[in-house]
């Protein structure tokens, strides 16, 4: 199966790691909606940067909040390019809460 380099979720958005990860309205609601409350609309670092810093600055409780987050987000894009599923995270946010 060929996926395109446009957000299956956004037709009009290239999709890259960053669109991915921080500017797809779904991962801006998965990260803000964490225990974490992140916001992107300030950083202009690429997110690969953000991810480094924030492990090499955090403690391994918000190291393992965020993989997870990175994982649930990637799983989601997938399953929703690959199998027409548009579930949005919300039992993570129970699994996730410390």
């Amino acid at each position: 199966m060929m996926v395109g380099l446009i957000c299956p979720r956004r037709a009009n958005v290239d999709e890259h790691l960053d669109h991915v990860f921080k500017w797809c309205p779904y991962a801006k609601m998965m990260w803000f909606r964490s225990p974490l409350g992140v916001r992107f609309e300030d950083l202009s670092l690429p997110f690969i940067s953000w991810l480094e810093h924030v492990i090499s600055h955090s403690s391994l409780d918000v190291i393992s909040l965020i993989l997870s987050l990175c994982y649930s987000i990637w799983v989601s894009r997938n399953n929703f390019v690959f199998m027409g599923n548009n579930f949005l995270g919300r039992i993570l946010f129970v699994r996730l809460r410390f």
